[in-house]
């Protein structure tokens, strides 16, 4: 049951985080769309239409944000290792910075560098770095072969000139949307894409990269190992509490693949009302509250039986004394 429950967990899991990345848009996280042969000279907005079936009123939204709702990345803005990280700029400039795809690919999503949320950090920590300088720091992942690749066709500065959905595509051209959530229910439910870095609810989000990684790898093998005990401690009749301690760890599992592929972890559910939103949360996420809820659920109905109640007979030394002798 361990096996099986892990397996189909952690298996939505990824599979869920990949869809959200690969359609889900925000400022930092674009979508990138790289013009097709057979799409030459069509306007961008009937591409947009085509590849992510955007309706007029989602063009036109696009639209009116400007370079911060659709953006393009050419050739000539490509950047080179020595070039300044800030050219004159100053930090929280709008548009000013640059997309890295990480992933060496672009048709994947790329980072916006700076971060919004750590753009005036960013300024006053790399200022006067190269652009290799610091993206080595913002990409500690990468050696140096990989970093030199990067450069060889993967980073570009901002195209600041706004897109319009009329104009016909070109070869060579790949446009960034850069938003993207899917409603569910209007009004209360919908994917939003979002990475976090921390813990639950962003904690130790300004932490380090590096001290993130090594901190949540030693809780998580902690956790591991906790839990796999217990579970394998269980009773017979204590169904609730297997089922329950199978699906935390498959969402532990889930979270601690992502936190060691991107050293973050990806949410994109989202429920809200007016202006009010929960922290967004992924499937791993409702695994870990579903199986901690079935441990609860188990311990009202049956707390003669439940792990979390269950009465163990406390241990007498030397089996009392070989009973008393």
């Amino acid at each position: 049951m361990l096996a099986i429950v892990m397996t189909l967990g952690i298996g939505l899991d990824q599979w869920s985080k990949s869809w959200a990345s690969d359609s889900l848009a925000t400022p930092d996280h674009p979508l990138p769309v790289t013009i097709r042969a057979d799409e030459v000279g069509q306007p961008v907005g009937d591409v947009l239409r085509a590849r992510f079936g955007l309706d007029d009123s989602a063009l036109y939204e696009l639209a009116e944000r400007g370079p911060l709702g659709l953006a393009r990345v050419r050739p000539a803005y490509r950047c080179k290792q020595t070039d300044m990280a800030y050219p004159g700029q100053r930090g929280a400039s709008g548009m000013f910075g640059y997309w890295v795809f990480d992933q060496r690919s672009l048709d994947k999503a790329p980072r916006r560098f700076p971060q919004y949320r750590n753009e005036a950090q960013d300024f006053e920590q790399y200022k006067d770095a190269t652009l290799s300088e610091y993206l080595q720091a913002s990409l500690p992942w990468l050696d140096e072969a990989a970093l030199q690749e990067l450069f060889s066709e993967y980073v570009y500065r901002f195209d600041p000139i706004q897109v319009h959905l009329n104009e016909p595509v070109q070869a060579g051209w790949t446009y960034l949307v850069l938003s993207r959530d899917v409603s569910v229910i209007e009004g209360f439910f919908q994917f939003h894409y979002a990475e976090n870095p921390g813990a639950a609810w962003g904690i130790f989000a300004d932490q380090s990269s590096g001290f993130r990684v090594w901190f949540f790898s030693i809780v998580s093998i902690v956790a591991f190992a906790v839990i796999g005990t217990f579970f394998f401690r269980l009773e017979t009749g204590q169904r609730l509490s297997a089922w329950g301690f199978s699906l935390i760890l498959s969402g532990a599992a889930g979270n601690f693949i992502d936190r060691v592929r991107f050293r973050h972890v990806i949410d994109y559910m989202d429920i809200y009302t007016g202006t009010l939103h929960w922290p967004t949360f992924n499937v791993a996420d409702v695994a870990i509250t579903v199986g901690g809820a079935l441990l609860l659920l188990e311990a009202i109905v049956n707390p003669e039986v439940a792990f979390l109640t269950r009465r163990r007979p406390a241990r007498l030394s030397i089996e009392s004394d070989q009973q008393a002798e």
